[in-house]
């Protein structure tokens, strides 16, 4: 994770020196690469050119949600940085979402035997507590969803 993102800030610094504006599209492409590093363990390098890639199929989009982010920043800190309580939680909400939405998430479901002790009837008023027998199991199977 420390590689990617001294790789990326070194890329955007010296392009920035040149090219500013190419410096503002390399740090949206490379927005996601910190995510897909936690998330999905992708290498460092890997996860920079996978972040390039799925930024550049949606770029506009991307660049006009990241544009309003920008414009609500500077709004909460005219606020006296007061705004900046209700920008920054949503910010990386909506990172979170452009995330998922662009690769998905990985979900790791746990399923556990049932002995077949459920109400057929529906009726959740039963006075009788719970038995032994409506512990799970002790091998549960794990699929990934």
């Amino acid at each position: 994770m420390i590689i990617a993102t001294l790789f990326s800030l070194m890329l955007q610094g010296i392009v920035s020196m040149i090219l500013p504006f190419l410096s503002m599209y390399l740090s949206l492409a490379f927005s996601q690469s910190i995510l897909l590093i936690c998330e999905k363990k992708v290498p460092p390098l890997q996860s920079l050119l996978l972040s390039l890639r799925a930024v550049n199929k949606k770029i506009f989009v991307l660049s006009g949600i990241y544009l309003l982010l920008v414009l609500m920043f500077i709004v909460g800190a005219m606020f006296y940085g007061i705004g900046l309580i209700f920008v920054l939680p949503f910010f990386f909400h909506v990172k979170g979402i452009l995330y998922r939405e662009m690769f998905g998430i990985t979900l790791k479901i746990v399923a556990t035997e049932d002995n077949g002790s459920s109400d057929q009837d529906g009726d959740d008023n039963d006075p009788t507590p719970p038995s032994n027998d409506d512990k799970p199991s002790k091998n549960p199977e794990v699929f990934d969803a």
